[in-house]
């Protein structure tokens, strides 16, 4: 019983360790992984068009659904991204913010639906030709 235990202590300090390594070594840890994964992809221009909210229960935070178009080769798509606010009204008036704004959309050329907006790269670059991001 006394070896198994010790085998899970070390068997889990291994692990935390190999995390730390994995999380605190790698250069580009502070960046999301979809925005390292899509990151070769081309980029359009999106605008935003409309939004939806799915509220938290008691005490919990709002998801603020935004919703987007582009246009790739002549053709529209459409796409979504989620973020959460503490309330309907912090949601709310972002969404009067971000309502219209130009952002950049990178899109999969061989499938062109699939589509992701960069917002964590856009708040830190603001790259030309977008709109800056809207506070909040």
């Amino acid at each position: 019983m006394d070896a198994l235990i010790i085998c899970l202590i070390v068997a889990m300090t291994l692990a935390a360790l190999i995390w730390m390594a994995v999380t605190f070594l790698d250069p580009h840890h502070r960046i999301p992984f979809r925005e390292r994964r899509t990151a070769h992809w081309p980029v359009a221009a999106g605008i935003i068009e409309a939004f939806d909210t799915r509220p938290g229960s008691r005490g919990k935070p709002v998801t603020l659904s935004l919703y987007y178009s582009y246009e790739v080769n002549e053709r529209f798509y459409s796409g979504k991204f989620d973020t959460v606010y503490d309330s309907f009204d912090s949601a709310y008036f972002v969404w009067l913010r971000w309502k219209g704004a130009r952002i950049p959309i990178r899109y999969n050329r061989a499938a062109p639906s699939v589509s992701f907006f960069p917002e964590w790269t856009w708040r830190r670059e603001q790259p030309a030709g977008f709109d800056r991001p809207p506070a909040g």
